[in-house]
């Protein structure tokens, strides 16, 4: 996954996991700069993020991020 831009919002963190229960993550960091990158095998780890929040409510937030997924064909 890659961070593109973001605006009025309080830092996401996003967090990778060695198990679907585990609660002590392997990495927990926000994503603020442009293409801060993380990439996860899903097969293995599992990522989660917490919930975008506006900083000033009043103004629109928004965090754009490109996620790619890779499959092999069967």
């Amino acid at each position: 996954m890659h961070f593109i831009d973001s605006g009025n919002i309080r830092p996401v963190v996003s967090e990778i996991h060695a198990s679907k229960g585990s609660t002590v993550p392997l990495l927990a960091q926000p994503l603020t700069n442009f293409l801060d990158t993380v990439i996860v095998n899903d097969a293995v780890l599992y990522h989660s993020a917490n919930a975008v929040q506006q900083a000033n409510p009043d103004e629109l937030a928004f965090r754009d991020m490109l996620l790619i997924s890779f499959s092999s064909a069967r």
